[in-house]
């Protein structure tokens, strides 16, 4: 089943080192991304807080659907995942939240 940008989804995220864990994942690639390759670049999701520059608090009135703890974007976990890997989805981060956690990946990760 097609992803679209902005969706969160539930994957084997690959962490740093090496193993795979189950977290959820935003969607953060446009769809022509998914069209083409059949997979899509994901950020990591976690009920862990932590305060460091790299993450963004998602609160309950930025997602379609509400998130059963405190959740934060890994702005500096990335990935490219295959759509196989999916093995749930919770909804979607509304839009104009999505766009702040691209510039936010942009700017303090990227560049």
């Amino acid at each position: 089943m097609p992803v679209a940008r902005g969706e969160i989804v539930e994957v084997a995220f690959p962490l740093p080192g090496g193993a795979k864990q189950k977290h959820p994942t935003l969607v953060v690639s446009n769809n022509s991304v998914y069209q083409n390759e059949g997979s899509f670049v994901g950020v990591m999701l976690s009920g862990k807080p932590s305060l460091d520059n790299f993450s963004f608090e998602l609160l309950d009135n930025m997602v379609t659907k509400t998130p059963k703890k405190k959740t934060q974007v890994r702005c500096h976990l990335l990935a490219i995942i295959d759509e196989s890997e999916i093995t749930s989805r919770h909804g979607s981060l509304k839009l104009p939240f999505l766009d702040q956690v691209a510039d936010k990946i942009c700017k303090d990760i990227i560049h």
